[in-house]
């Protein structure tokens, strides 16, 4: 096995593993609320769940979120780079930069809150009444500036990856291609809804956080299936006609 065949089947399984790590991060937050989920409509109000939460919140923000939703998609980013670049250089490669911004930017968001978020929890609930109305006033302008401040422009960043991507992609899968625009659409509307704080549309993240591992899963099968020697021979064969026709202009200019 060589070593594009390796990254490819490397970048498939990191893409799928994303997926139940991403839907894990759901798993704590539900075991973090015992199950009632009305307690964190509003995640700013996290501090008041308290200590024995705190280890499960910090472990979704520090691990399952920064994995699932990010580094484990960076592999299938590069691939996909690699593959459609001869596509659309020039759209396909800023897609990617913008796919790395949103890995960047979403996990310092991430572990802002992964960082605060449990010391904080721990200290509310020792902390006398005056203190933890202290706590909470400074954890939720902090949760604000990290989840509506920086945490948007990650999404902003997603968006574009996924929107530009798609659209090259289309040519060639075309469902996976117009999954993958709607995808991109759905980030950018979530960020403009974070940005600023449209309550009409905090209807779209969830199902757009729960689309995303499906669209991991489904990444990872179609790199796992491409027939990249096929795909290769189709490219070489293009390539030489569009040299073959510029030879016979060139000649007819002669």
């Amino acid at each position: 096995m060589n070593d594009r065949e390796l990254f490819k089947r490397f970048a498939a399984i990191s893409a799928i593993v994303a997926a139940p790590v991403a839907l894990t991060s759901w798993v704590l937050l539900i075991l973090s609320v015992e199950g009632n989920l009305g307690l964190v409509e509003d995640m700013a109000n996290v501090i008041t769940l308290g200590a024995p939460a705190a280890g499960y919140i910090h472990v979704a923000w520090m691990i399952t979120d920064t994995f699932g939703y990010l580094l484990l998609l960076a592999p299938a980013a590069v691939y996909l780079l690699g593959w459609l670049k001869s596509r659309s250089p020039n759209l396909v490669q800023l897609a990617t930069f913008f796919g790395f911004a949103y890995f960047v930017v979403g996990a310092i968001a991430v572990y802002l809150l992964a960082g605060m978020a449990p010391a904080m929890m721990r200290a509310h609930e020792s902390a006398s009444g005056a203190q933890q109305e202290t706590l909470l006033l400074v954890f939720q302008n902090a949760f604000n500036m990290a989840y509506y401040g920086v945490g948007p422009l990650g999404w902003f960043f997603g968006g574009l990856w996924w929107l530009g991507t798609g659209v090259v992609l289309w040519k060639e899968r075309r469902i996976f291609g117009a999954a993958t625009v709607i995808l991109g659409l759905l980030a950018l509307v979530v960020w403009f809804e974070q940005a600023f704080h449209l309550q009409a549309l905090v209807i779209v993240e969830t199902p757009f956080l729960f689309f995303i591992p499906i669209w991991s899963v489904w990444i990872g099968v179609v790199i796992w299936r491409r027939e990249e020697k096929s795909e290769r021979l189709v490219e070489a064969a293009v390539a030489a006609r569009v040299i073959e026709g510029g030879t016979r202009q060139w000649q007819l200019k002669q």
